[in-house]
């Protein structure tokens, strides 16, 4: 019992100084001032004070926040929708190119050690050449002679 009543006095506290800051810190709305194409909140020299708070009524404001949400369903509808149309064109490209693929290799012949010229369309042999009759042999020429003076 002890800790949950230390609890509830942290919280409570807790609770006091948030307000407490939220009170003090300027939460509450502020002067504005428009100086020439800018905003500031202190005052400059030919500067006007502009009142800064929602002229809205709390019906037109309530209004205004369902048109909020209501365009957040749509974006987020059209999202979902975007990502899977695209996630189903991507599908389609992958089954396109396997189907292509496929089609290719039924087109291809698969050559195997067993087959080696499978698919390929062979040439017809050529007939052997007739041999050439051999020429005669050409007659030795004679010795040449040493010619000696003695």
């Amino acid at each position: 019992m002890l800790t949950s009543a230390r609890a509830f006095k942290r919280f409570t506290l807790a609770t006091f100084f948030i307000a407490g800051y939220a009170l003090f810190s300027g939460a509450i709305a502020q002067q504005a001032y428009k100086c020439g194409n800018a905003y500031s909140e202190t005052p400059c020299a030919g500067g006007k004070a502009i009142d800064a708070r929602d002229k809205r009524t709390d019906e037109q404001k309530a209004q205004a926040d369902k048109t909020t949400s209501d365009t957040e369903k749509v974006v987020k509808k059209l999202a979902t929708e975007r990502k899977t149309q695209e996630r189903d064109e991507r599908a389609q490209v992958g089954r396109d190119k396997a189907a292509q693929k496929a089609e290719a290799d039924k087109k291809k012949v698969h050559r195997t050690p067993l087959a080696p010229h499978a698919g390929k369309k062979l040439k017809p042999e050529k007939p052997a050449k007739p041999a050439k009759p051999e020429k005669p042999a050409k007659p030795a020429k004679p010795a040449k002679t040493a010619k000696n003076p003695a």
